[in-house]
């Protein structure tokens, strides 16, 4: 969150004044300092993970593969619009890949698809998410250039997209039910 608050800035100086960094109270600098130390921290953490399960740089390799992609959606593909809500779905269902590999590889069980379908049902209904929160920042995005479904086809179409992809997390849902019956 805190290089997207950073690549968010000048949208953020219309949609949200408030913030930290638009409002002065954080420098850029002091922002990607705090940013650069948080990421250190978490490839420590997922480092030390992978030594103490015994797991072959899995959790490293998630954490740099991701972190990268979300560093490509703050600063180049948001925008793009919907491939960046796109993206930013599939980095929500890494996570529950991820706890499968996990599983798998620390648990000795089988690939377990449950968490798979259910982070395909969040991955969905994030999408529909970033498709919505669209809707109020129609001004700022215009401004900075961002092609969201919002400002490229208006707050009508935004909303019908956003709600299908939000289907996408109840149906989801069901369907892990459904595997279990």
């Amino acid at each position: 969150m805190i290089f997207n608050d950073i690549a968010d800035r000048e949208e953020d100086l219309v949609n949200a004044p408030h913030r930290p960094i638009p409002s002065k109270k954080i420098s850029v600098r002091t922002a990607v300092i705090y940013g650069v130390i948080v990421a250190l921290i978490a490839l420590i953490l997922a480092l030390l993970i992978d030594i103490r399960e015994g797991l072959p740089g899995i959790s490293v390799i998630t954490a740099l593969i991701f972190g990268s992609s979300l560093n490509l959606y703050n600063f180049k593909v948001k925008q793009m619009g919907f491939f960046g809500n796109v993206l930013i779905g599939l980095n929500v269902v890494a996570l529950f890949v991820y706890g499968s590999l996990f599983s798998y590889f620390v648990y000795q069980q089988g690939f377990t698809w449950v968490p798979t379908i259910v982070g395909l049902a969040a991955a969905s209904g994030n999408v529909g998410r970033e498709v919505i929160k669209g809707l109020p920042d129609i001004e700022g995005d215009k401004k900075a250039g961002n092609k969201t479904i919002a400002v490229v086809f208006g707050p009508r179409v935004a909303g019908i997209v956003g709600a299908f992809f939000l289907l996408g997390l109840a149906g989801g849902a069901i369907g892990a039910c459904f595997k279990h019956i």
